[in-house]
């Protein structure tokens, strides 16, 4: 995952911004339904949930959205206020990169697109936009690499369901239906239970599906 980010990263770094951005600390946040995220007060770009719907030519798009705002901030100008609202800073800085972009309701210039196409109300500047597209076609970066960084948010996302605790179901000699108890233990597992029933003498074995 990291090499797709830092490629991606390094590119846009060299052509857009004279290398002279600090590539951020990068964080899965699997609680947040969002692409990208880029958060100033700890230098670090976060991944959401919501990249698992996308392609790669839209994650790239979203990667140089981001960069954007990490150049301004490092250059002390504030592109976006706590609204979102995407401010001039922002758009004349997509432009200059080629990206093409729409005003989007209350947020401003928050619309970034690689393909002007996708929205008939956007604007570009077409020779910049045609650079950025053989830009990122000599990139090469296949859907198969961004799987890899699908495939590490998905981990986040298991690592966030809680863990199922399943007692297994032991019987004995009796007659039902008081013949059974429920056990977490396994009787394959390195502490199998060895109760016996008191009534009928006969040990209980399990008869759950293991």
């Amino acid at each position: 995952m990291k090499n797709v980010i830092e490629t991606i990263f390094n590119t846009f770094n060299k052509e857009f911004f004279n290398s002279s951005l600090h590539i951020p600390n990068i964080e899965i946040d699997a609680t947040k339904k969002y692409i990208l995220r880029y958060e100033a007060s700890l230098k670090t770009l976060k991944i959401g949930t919501k990249v698992l719907s996308c392609t790669s030519p839209n994650f790239i798009c979203y990667m140089l959205h981001e960069m954007i705002h990490i150049y301004n901030y490092e250059n002390n100008l504030n592109d976006v206020n706590e609204n979102q609202y995407h401010n001039l800073y922002f758009a004349n800085k997509a432009l200059d990169c080629g990206l093409a972009i729409a005003k989007y309701r209350s947020q401003g210039w928050s619309e970034t697109y690689i393909d002007s196409k996708l929205n008939s109300e956007s604007r570009c500047f077409e020779s910049k936009n045609i650079y950025l597209k053989q830009l990122i076609e000599k990139m090469n970066i296949t859907e198969n690499m961004f799987d890899e960084i699908k495939e590490e948010v998905s981990y986040a996302l298991d690592d966030l369901k809680p863990t199922k605790n399943y007692a297994l179901k032991y019987i004995c000699g009796c007659p039902a239906p008081y013949n059974s108890i429920r056990c977490g233990r396994r009787p394959n597992g390195n502490r199998p239970p060895s109760a016996i029933c008191t009534y009928c003498n006969s040990r209980y074995y399990c008869v759950s599906k293991l």
